[in-house]
């Protein structure tokens, strides 16, 4: 029911705008996640699994929000235990969306795994922010003046993820924990 110029605050953010102009893999990504989660919402299962599939093979974050899914449709089945078969209707609805993509990522992580001799890319397991308290102070040191901006944009990731978060205090649905990952 939301007015499709809404697709152009995800066309417009600066980190898509930036992903378009030097490769589409985050863009595609997206895209198949918000189909996934568009087609898991209208009942149709297998196309949901596919696009989530899709979005995951493309980037590796996108595993974020396929356990958000899982994690939406284990509240959904929790709510309704009292009612006679609510986890088997839950689980039967939910297991292609879930574990399709899951297992083929896991299958492809194998792969690259086996192929290369471990993991390919990344900055490797680090403490939460650490990454990003350096990139600061390099950025504070190097440009003086982009470092503000640098401190501005990550301020305001930082404050939608939590509002992202405080909309979870509401009914929970997929958009909820959808926007927590991807925030």
């Amino acid at each position: 029911g939301w007015s499709t110029l809404w697709a152009l605050v995800i066309a417009l953010m600066p980190g898509m705008l930036l992903a378009t102009e030097r490769d589409l893999s985050d863009p595609l990504a997206i895209a198949s996640i918000l189909a996934g989660f568009l087609l898991w919402r209208s009942g149709r299962r297998w196309s949901a699994a596919l696009a989530m599939t899709v979005a995951v093979l493309t980037r590796e974050v996108m595993m974020l929000a396929v356990v958000a899914l899982a994690a939406e449709a284990g509240i959904q089945a929790w709510r309704a235990r009292g009612v006679s078969g609510a986890w088997r209707r839950t689980a039967s609805r939910a297991w292609p969306v879930i574990l399709v993509p899951s297992a083929v990522f896991a299958i492809w992580q194998a792969y690259i795994s086996a192929r290369y001799g471990g993991p390919v890319g990344g900055a490797g397991i680090s403490l939460p922010l650490v990454n990003l308290i350096q990139e600061l102070k390099g950025s504070f040191q190097t440009y003086p003046p982009l470092g503000a901006w640098d401190l501005v944009y990550v301020l305001l990731i930082l404050a939608a993820a939590v509002a992202a978060l405080l909309s979870l205090r509401q009914r929970v649905t997929i958009t909820t924990p959808g926007a927590c990952a991807l925030a």
